[in-house]
């Protein structure tokens, strides 16, 4: 948009791998073992798309603020009967250091 203000547009695929398929039981300050998930998948792929903005702040820093949008592109679950495609929405902010 100007010197200081740049826009990018994001998108790709993600890889998402189950590891350590354990489920807790938290209330208050106990923490107890539940057994396992079943039924989900171990690798599910999702697609992502959001925006980048990004401020020049000088001498190579830049503030970047990134929303965007991932959805699952196959059943998580292993049982055909019961579909499941998550979606999240997520703000990323940081700060940028360009060499």
């Amino acid at each position: 948009l100007n010197k200081k203000l740049k826009i990018n547009l994001l998108g790709g695929l993600s890889t998402n791998v189950l590891v350590g398929n354990r489920v807790f039981l938290v209330s208050g300050k106990s923490k107890s073992y539940a057994g396992e998930t079943q039924g989900i998948r171990t690798v599910n792929y999702s697609g992502n798309l959001g925006f980048g903005f990004d401020y020049d702040l000088g001498k190579n820093f830049l503030f970047i603020l990134e929303p965007q949008l991932k959805y699952y592109l196959n059943n998580i679950n292993e049982n055909v009967l019961l579909e499941s495609r998550p979606y999240s929405v997520g703000m990323f902010t940081g700060i940028r250091y360009m060499f």
